[in-house]
């Protein structure tokens, strides 16, 4: 299990570099371009993310405790 998860950050460390070499010579409209989508693409995913998070730690109407709910507040706890 390790060696696979080396070797996939291995893979993505190369194609990342690859990536970054190629657009060095590539023309600055198509450079922004890519830059710019990868840029959203990453904040939407995060953003998601974010309001999955706090959806899911939001108590329900029946004030049951999930799981989830209280992982946060142990999380919570301990950080503070």
């Amino acid at each position: 299990m390790m060696k696979l998860s080396k070797l996939r950050l291995c893979c993505m460390s190369l194609l990342t570099g690859a990536t970054v070499l190629q657009l060095g010579g590539c023309d600055p409209t198509v450079k922004d371009t890519l830059f710019s989508g990868i840029q959203a693409s990453t904040v939407g995913l995060v953003t998601a993310f974010v309001n999955a998070l706090f959806l899911a730690i939001q108590p329900d109407s029946d004030d049951t405790i999930t799981t989830t709910k209280a992982v946060i507040e142990q999380l919570i706890d301990k950080l503070c």
